[in-house]
């Protein structure tokens, strides 16, 4: 089974009803109808590679904020897959994306080291890395700073996690 990283924005004033009744987490982030797409990107498999070319380390480690760009925050509810969803607050996300907005895909490449990422087996690659997989990140790296970018924007809370 794959470990897929979902990005969603939230209201503010919806995130503090949730962390009210974390029981409604699971709700909320699976809902009946198709309004996750209009507010949710995920990251396929990519997730823990744009940890590592961010912090040099795997996802339990490096120096924050760039440590929370994919798994920061705050665990809320209970495991809905692989561990809780975890809430950034809107001021948070800010700091964040301030920390990792002006990190150039030529920074990017200069870190991407496959025999390091092999090593330290970051997820997916630990038995495979290539110069190829470089796109498959970046791509990956654009659509999550995109992401962060237009929550800023719109002042929102973010939650993450794995499904």
């Amino acid at each position: 089974m794959s470990m897929i990283a979902n990005f969603k924005f939230i209201l503010p004033s919806k995130l503090e009803e949730l962390k009210q009744k974390p029981q409604l987490i699971e709700n909320f982030l699976y809902p009946d109808d198709d309004s996750i797409f209009n507010d949710h990107i995920d990251i396929d498999k990519a997730w823990e590679g744009i940890h590592f070319l961010l912090t040099g380390s795997n996802w339990e480690g490096g120096e924050p904020p760039l440590a929370y760009v994919v798994m920061g925050g705050v665990a809320i509810g209970d495991d809905i897959g692989y561990g809780p969803a975890r809430y950034i607050e809107a001021q948070k996300v800010k700091e964040i994306y301030d920390a990792f907005k002006d990190i150039t895909e030529e920074d990017l490449k200069n870190r991407f080291d496959p025999e390091k990422i092999k090593k330290a087996e970051i997820y997916p690659f630990a038995s495979s890395c290539s110069n190829e997989d470089f796109d498959y990140l970046l791509g990956h790296f654009r659509s999550l700073k995109d992401f962060y970018k237009k929550t800023v924007e719109q002042g929102n809370a973010m939650l993450q996690y794995l499904n």
